[in-house]
């Protein structure tokens, strides 16, 4: 993610794209990007937010529209993109893969604290992948994880855990 100088992160996504590593962007907090930084990112999971201000486009589009520039930004760069869109869910894309901009919806939750949601949706995403799940199942279960996070108060402290982490796993394997 952002907060780390991007210098060290395209050092590190070289040096894991060197050994093979699938990497994965969260730019949060929303900055522009180096300009070869897209070249070593296999994945960018920006949020609606983030997203707008990358492309430069509007923020609060009409879902045709945005998903239009999803399409054009994702083929642009060549980049896998995933994009939270909050309470509906997330959108996957991926160039030369996906025909269509696809649109996981998410469970509808009250929510107490929207705090660290998409870091619990990155790191289940990442996890997802590295167990070898389709990133659309990866996805399926980086918002039921994140949709349980925003239930309860806090950032770390709002993460299942135990128990209650293996049976949102369970749930979503189904």
């Amino acid at each position: 993610q952002l907060e780390n100088p991007q210098s060290a992160i395209l050092e590190g996504f070289k040096r894991g794209k060197e050994m093979g590593a699938v990497t994965l962007l969260n730019p949060a907090p929303a900055d522009i990007l180096k300009e070869d930084i897209l070249e070593y990112t296999d994945w960018l999971l920006p949020n609606e937010t983030e997203f707008a201000f990358l492309a430069e486009e509007a923020y609060d589009l009409p879902l045709d529209q945005f998903v239009l520039a999803i399409e054009t930004f994702a083929n642009e760069t060549n980049t896998n993109l995933v994009v939270t869109i909050g309470k509906k869910g997330a959108l996957l894309y991926r160039p030369h893969i996906d025909q269509e901009v696809q649109h996981i919806k998410t469970t509808k939750v009250t929510v107490k604290d929207s705090t660290g949601a998409g870091d619990a949706f990155c790191g289940t995403f990442a996890y997802g992948l590295s167990v070898g799940m389709d990133p659309k199942s990866a996805i399926e279960l980086a918002n039921a994880i994140a949709s349980d996070s925003v239930q309860k108060l806090g950032t770390q402290t709002s993460y299942a855990r135990g128990k209650e982490l293996e049976r949102i796993v369970a749930e979503n394997l189904k």
